[in-house]
């Protein structure tokens, strides 16, 4: 494993529980320091600490999850045609990342 793959499969665990919001925070993190320092600024190191300084959404408002997941049992219909808590959509494969 190459050492960008390393460092993405990192990433992937540390932002497990990550919404989108929470991903976009951890980069907005890392191109301000870029626009700051310089690209040479822009390490694993960086990333790593960016992802590790975000407190995912699912920690800080889980009650707000839980009844966001509630309405959408009872009104939206999955993309996936599988009805939304199904043993199908609880455990996800990762995507593998190819560099």
């Amino acid at each position: 494993m190459t050492s960008t793959e390393s460092l993405m499969t990192e990433l992937v665990e540390l932002s497990d529980g990550f919404a989108g919001s929470d991903l976009e925070s951890a980069v907005r993190e890392v191109v301000k320091e870029a626009y700051l320092k310089g690209d040479a600024s822009i390490t694993p190191d960086l990333f790593r600490r960016s992802f590790i300084n975000v407190v995912p959404l699912s920690k800080t408002a889980p009650e707000q999850i839980e009844n966001i997941r509630a309405w959408g049992r009872e009104r939206a219909v999955p993309a996936s045609g599988q009805p939304i808590g199904t043993a199908s959509n609880q455990v996800r494969p990762r995507r593998q990342v190819l560099g």
